[in-house]
C-alpha cells in the first residue's frame, strides 16, 4: 500500500500515456481512408434497345421451345394430390370404429375397421375423408384397408 501512496503520480503518468495510446490507435482504425479505391468504378452503359423482331407476344407460341400442357384433369389431380397431403399430415387418426395411419416409409395408407361394426366403420371413415375434402377413397394412393376387433 505503500508503494502505491509514493507512485501515485507515477501511476497517473502510465494511465494517461495508455489512454493516449488507446485513442490514437482507435482513431488510426475507424479514420476514413482518402485514398483512391484501388479498382475503376465500373459504370454501367443503358441496356441496348430490344429487337422487336425476336420478341414473340403473348398468344404466339415460340416454335423453339416446349411446352407443358395443363388440362383440367391435370388441375383436378393436383387438387386431388393436395387434400391428401393435408390430410396425411394430420395423422395418424383414431376414429371411433376405425384408424387411419399413412407409412411414409412405403408411402402408403392403412385404414383400419372394427371387424364387429364393419359397415359403420367404412361409413365412418368416408365421412372422416369428406370432412377433410376427400370425395372418394380412390384418392389414397396404395390404400391398405383390414379390419380387427375393436374392445
Amino acid at each position: 500500500m505503500s508503494f502505491i501512496k509514493n507512485n501515485l503520480g507515477l501511476i497517473f503518468f502510465a494511465i494517461a500515456i495508455l489512454t493516449v495510446i488507446i485513442v490514437a490507435s482507435v482513431y488510426l482504425i475507424l479514420k476514413p481512408s482518402s485514398q483512391p479505391t484501388p479498382s475503376p468504378v465500373v459504370i454501367f452503359s443503358p441496356s441496348p434497345k430490344p429487337n422487336l423482331e425476336q420478341k414473340v407476344f403473348a398468344g404466339e407460341p415460340d416454335p423453339n421451345r416446349s411446352y407443358q400442357v395443363i388440362t383440367e384433369q391435370n388441375k383436378q389431380q393436383g387438387e386431388q394430390d393436395y387434400l391428401v397431403g393435408v390430410l396425411a399430415d394430420k395423422l395418424p387418426f383414431q376414429g371411433v370404429n376405425f384408424s387411419l395411419l399413412y407409412n411414409i416409409s412405403n408411402n402408403q395408407f392403412v385404414v383400419v375397421f372394427n371387424s364387429s361394426n364393419k359397415s359403420v366403420a367404412e361409413q365412418e371413415f368416408n365421412r372422416f375423408l369428406e370432412q377433410n375434402g376427400i370425395k372418394d377413397q380412390g384418392w389414397l394412393y396404395n390404400l391398405y384397408i383390414t379390419e380387427q376387433p375393436y374392445e
